[in-house]
C-alpha cells in the first residue's frame, strides 16, 4: 500500500499549544480514501483501515465494482471539532459518480459503516436524485440504527487483522502479540508455531487471550529497541487497561494478563497514553492533566506484574514514601 502524508493544522481550545493533525491515504481494491488523525497511538486510525477492508468484501459480495471512497476523521476530542458525523454523498456532475461516504467520530463503529455502504449501494440511484446528491442526517440516523443485514453478518465473519505499524513495520513482524477483528470483536491474540509431522513444516499458530468490544490504544512493550515485543498494555476504553506478557518470567510457555484496571482521569483529557516498560516487570502509565490554563499535573500510573501490583500515582506515592523516610529520621 502506497501512503501519501499529508498535514491539516487545527488549534484545540482544550490544549495549551497548537496540535498538527496528519493524515494518509489508502486504498484495498475498489475502497479507497483519507484517515485524518491526531495522534498516532489512538487506534481509530487502524480501525479505519480494518473497515476499508471489510467494505472491500462487502462491495465485492454485492457485486459493485465502481469506486467507493470512505473518508475518516478522528474526532479525537469529543465534539470539540465536529461539523457532522456521518455524510454519505455523490461526488461530481455526471452520472456514475463514485459513492463517498465520510465520517467524524470519536469512535469509528464497523457495522453502522458498513450498513451505510451497503445502503449507499442499494440505493444509488435514489441519492444520486436528491438536492445535493446528498443524504439528510436523519435519514443515516434511521440506517445506522437497523438491524444487522445478511450480507453484513456474512462480512463481519472474516477475519481482519491489526494493520502493519507503517513505522515499526519490521518489529512488527517479530512480535509476539497483536489482535484481529471478527464478528465485530477484537480478539488480543499470541503468536505461536506448532511443527506440522506430515508436511515437517512450522505452521503459525494464534491463541486467543482477551476478546473485547473495542480497542482505544494498544501499547507493545519493547524493553530494548529492535527487540521483538512479547508484551501489551491494552486499552478497552480511554480510562481503562489489561496487562499482558506472554513470557512470563522469560517462560514462553508462562502467559499472564492482569484483571481489567480502571484509570481515574478527567474526561477532557483526550491525548494517549505514554506507556514504558521500565525493567524489573515494571510498566509506566504517564498521562497529563490540566489544572488551570497555566499549570498542568503530571499523573504517573505504575504497574508490577508479578504480583499484579497497581499504584494509582506514582508522585503521590513516592512523596509519602519521602515523608515517612524524613519521620524515621527525625526519631
Amino acid at each position: 500500500m502506497k501512503y501519501i502524508l499529508l498535514s491539516l493544522m487545527t488549534i484545540l481550545s482544550t490544549s495549551l499549544f497548537a496540535h498538527s493533525d496528519v493524515g494518509y491515504q489508502y486504498k484495498y481494491g475498489n475502497v479507497k480514501g483519507y484517515i485524518f488523525y491526531g495522534y498516532y497511538e489512538h487506534e481509530e486510525r487502524n480501525k479505519a483501515e480494518i473497515i476499508a477492508q471489510y467494505a472491500e468484501l462487502l462491495a465485492k459480495e454485492m457485486n459493485y465494482r465502481d469506486t467507493i471512497f470512505l473518508n475518516f476523521t478522528h474526532d479525537y476530542v469529543k465534539g470539540a471539532q465536529k461539523e457532522y458525523e456521518y455524510k454519505i454523498l455523490l461526488n461530481g456532475e455526471k452520472k456514475g459518480l463514485p459513492i463517498v461516504i465520510s465520517q467524524n467520530r470519536n469512535r469509528y463503529d464497523i457495522i453502522q459503516t458498513l450498513l451505510l455502504v451497503e445502503y449507499a449501494i442499494n440505493n444509488k440511484a435514489a441519492i444520486e436524485k436528491t438536492p445535493q446528491k446528498m443524504l439528510p442526517d436523519a435519514d443515516m440516523e434511521k440506517i445506522t440504527s437497523r438491524s444487522i443485514s445478511e450480507n453484513v453478518s456474512k462480512i463481519i465473519s472474516h477475519k481482519i487483522y491489526k494493520p502493519a505499524d507503517r513505522i515499526n513495520a519490521d518489529l512488527d513482524q517479530i512480535d509476539e502479540i497483536s489482535y484481529y477483528v471478527q464478528n465485530n470483536k477484537f480478539h488480543v491474540y499470541k503468536k505461536g508455531s506448532t511443527h506440522n509431522a506430515e508436511k515437517d513444516v512450522l505452521e503459525k499458530t494464534e491463541e486467543v487471550l482477551l476478546q473485547l468490544d473495542n480497542i482505544y490504544q494498544f501499547s507493545k512493550l519493547r524493553l530494548y529497541p529492535y527487540y521483538g515485543s512479547s508484551k501489551a498494555v491494552v486499552f478497552d476504553s480511554d480510562s481503562s487497561f489489561y496487562c499482558i506478557d506472554i513470557a512470563a518470567d522469560y517462560d514462553f510457555d508462562r502467559t499472564f494478563f492482569s484483571k481489567r484496571y480502571p484509570i481515574d482521569k478527567p474526561s477532557y483529557v483526550f491525548e494517549p497514553y505514554l506507556v514504558n516498560d521500565v525493567g524489573g516487570n515494571i510498566i509506566t502509565i504517564h498521562f497529563v492533566v490540566m489544572q488551570t490554563i497555566h499549570s498542568v499535573k503530571h499523573k504517573v500510573i505504575g504497574y508490577r506484574m508479578e504480583d499484579d501490583c497497581l499504584i494509582e500515582d506514582l508522585n503521590h506515592f513516592f512523596n509519602l514514601a519521602g515523608r515517612a523516610k524524613y519521620m524515621q529520621r527525625s526519631e
